[in-house]
């Protein structure tokens, strides 16, 4: 008689959660992938014991962050703190308890650097160091960058000083007989030029870029004579100075006349130019000294006749004495004159 016992085989299911990078020992090994792995085993009916193992791998969860600093900045990152870019891992734990890889990109963004020379003139300022300066020396102004970070703008500044402008005029004063003004500069520290001799109908003329221009007037008057000049640095200055051209009195004495009576150049006298002066005198002389006429009005002539007789034809000498203004010299001009028939 054979009592035959069917002992049961075991079956059993479990499920296995490992993090990426670990590795779980079944089915004969250490496995690190996820998947369904069996083990046969004795169970206490000496019988087979099958183990199913269900394994789950978490996998690392990784961050990538990019953080920007400024030079002189650093920030606590790789288990230091850092501050030249560069790419750093931090390793921290999940919610799953499995690694959590922070992958931190950074980036060190330089101090910017700038440097202006300036140079201005004495009595002109610039705003630099968070003020307006009037000196010269460097001045730093600490600005930010498109990135937000520092921006140090360092200003070399160079007062330069002014130039002086000044000139004399020769001959001044002057009439009208002598209109050829030359002026010499004699500025300090100039390299340009630039006249204006204050004569506005002349156009163009008026101006002249030389450093000791001579120029020509038409008209008496009083002028106002300006010089512009600047220094090698770009620094200005200018001056004026009054010039008066005096007008005086222009007198025609013809050379010769014909008291005949025909009503063409019968009188002798002269024709002036301004001829509304304070003081005038004409008069007539003969070979001998002799005055044969004279006047005071400036209208009126010689007709040839002395006592009411008419003089020989001959040479005849003239004088005339002027005064244009009251304060100016009495001016005498002499001359002869050919009394014809």
């Amino acid at each position: 008689t054979t009592l035959l016992t069917v002992n049961p085989s075991s079956h059993h299911q479990i499920s296995v959660t490992i993090c990426e990078g670990d590795s779980f020992f079944v089915q004969g090994a250490y496995q690190q992938f996820a998947g369904t792995y069996y083990d046969t085993l004795v169970n206490h009916y000496l019988c087979d014991s099958i183990i199913t193992v269900l394994l789950n791998v978490t996998p690392r969860v990784y961050h990538n962050y990019t953080i920007r600093i400024c030079d002189g900045d650093s920030l606590f990152v790789g288990g230091a703190w850092q501050t030249s870019s560069g790419t750093y891992y931090d390793t921290l734990v999940s919610a799953a308890l499995c690694d959590s890889i922070v992958i931190t990109t950074l980036d060190v963004f330089p101090i910017v650097y700038h440097i202006d020379n300036v140079d201005i003139c004495e009595g002109e300022s610039y705003f630099a160091g968070g003020a307006p300066q009037f000196s010269s020396g460097m001045f730093t102004d600490t600005l930010l960058s498109i990135a937000g970070c520092d921006s140090i703008l360092i200003t070399n500044l160079t007062v330069h000083p002014n130039p002086i402008a000044d000139f004399s005029m020769s001959p001044s004063p002057t009439t009208i007989r002598f209109p050829f003004i030359t002026f010499t500069d004699e500025s300090i520290g100039a390299a340009d030029w630039f006249w204006n001799f204050g004569d506005p109908d002349a156009g163009a003329n008026n101006f002249s870029s030389l450093q000791h221009p001579t120029y020509e007037y038409t008209k008496p008057g009083d002028y106002l004579i300006w010089l512009h000049i600047m220094s090698p640095e770009g620094c200005l200055d200018s001056i004026s100075k009054p010039l008066r051209i005096e007008d005086i009195p222009l007198i025609y004495v013809p050379n010769a006349f014909t008291p005949d009576g025909d009503g063409i150049n019968d009188i002798f006298i002269p024709k002036g130019y301004l001829n509304d002066w304070v003081f005038y005198e004409f008069s007539i002389y003969n070979r001998f000294g002799q005055m044969l006429f004279i006047t005071n009005d400036i209208h009126q002539g010689w007709d040839g006749i002395y006592e009411g007789e008419l003089c020989m034809s001959g040479v005849y000498a003239w004088k005339v004495r002027l005064r244009h203004k009251p304060d100016s010299e009495i001016i005498t001009l002499t001359g002869t004159v050919h009394l014809l028939r």
